[in-house]
């Protein structure tokens, strides 16, 4: 499946202590996913390969995180960065979470 967002921003963060996840977007959901399993943001090498098989989340903590994300690309800073602008339904902009779990969120158990 082809890359429907800026997903290239992921594998350019190659210091995450040093990201401002506060104003930089990719950086603040990224954070969020971490939070969500006990994974260390600051300690994550999102420049690997597969960085986001190293844990995993059950089926509500992903559908939790879709939520918040479709929630979060209403923020008139973040749109922009995934395209998206003021007329983007709640629709759209959950196709744009379920897309970037479906090619970045941790894996998926069943629990």
């Amino acid at each position: 499946m082809g890359h429907s967002l800026k997903t290239q921003t992921l594998l350019k963060i190659r210091n995450p202590e040093h990201a401002t996840w506060h104003t930089f977007p990719m950086s603040e959901i990224l954070f969020k996913m971490c939070r969500m399993v006990g994974a260390n943001f600051y300690k994550m090498n999102f420049s690997e390969t597969n960085w986001f098989i190293k844990y995993s989340w059950t089926k509500e903590q992903e559908e939790e995180f879709r939520i918040w994300m479709t929630e979060f690309l209403k923020r008139k800073d973040v749109r922009g960065h995934f395209r998206l602008n003021s007329r983007t339904t709640k629709k759209e902009r959950s196709k744009v979470a379920h897309d970037f779990t479906w090619n970045h969120g941790w894996k998926t158990y069943s629990g």
